[in-house]
């Protein structure tokens, strides 16, 4: 059975004093070899207080790449179809926030996401190196990371932390809560 169709996925929201809200998201796999469909993928809410989106916890490590990390893209969506003004969203869309860059699909939105090509101003969210504190601590710029169990450790010999997640996670830091970010994983090589 190929890895996207056991990902069960958690994300873990901590906000309201602590409190973890708790969201199932869906695995996608449409079963077919050198497929773009992501591993998985998964949106979230935008208007979420600052940093409380903090953790994806993930039941297996993914595949990952040359670099340690898997092939993920992060995005942020801004300014639905037929909101916002146009000076707006041109200085949106040069996402100058620290961490943020323009993200240029080199295939249909849609594989990243449902309703992601409903928005005027799509951001990457810049991706930390694999060893880095995950989720990180500093809040000044929005990044991603991703942490997998290595023998009970994560990949820089600390203990893996992240209470929930047992085998891997995909961390957050340093977002906005201004619009609904998207994340999809797919087979390292395939580039969307």
């Amino acid at each position: 059975m190929p890895i996207a169709a056991r990902l069960a996925l958690l994300l873990v929201l901590t906000a309201c004093g602590g409190r973890a809200i708790v969201v199932s998201t869906t695995a996608t796999d449409d079963g077919s070899t050198g497929s773009l469909a992501p591993l998985f993928r998964a949106s979230y809410p935008e208007h979420a207080p600052p940093g409380t989106l903090t953790i994806q916890c993930l039941p297996e490590p993914l595949p990952t790449g040359g670099d340690g990390l898997p092939n993920c893209f992060v995005v942020t969506a801004r300014f639905p179809d037929g909101t916002g003004g146009a000076q707006d969203i041109a200085t949106c869309r040069q996402c100058g926030e620290p961490g943020l860059e323009p993200f240029v699909p080199s295939i249909a939105v849609q594989s990243i996401g449902d309703g992601l090509a409903g928005y005027q101003c799509l951001c990457t969210i810049h991706a930390l190196p694999r060893g880095a504190m995950c989720p990180p601590l500093d809040e000044s710029s929005s990044s991603w990371c991703y942490a997998a169990e290595v023998d009970g450790s994560d990949p820089d010999g600390g203990p893996l932390v992240g209470g929930p997640c047992e085998a891997a996670r995909i961390g957050f830091t340093g977002l906005t809560g201004e619009g609904p970010v998207y994340l999809a994983c797919f087979a390292p090589g395939l580039t969307p």
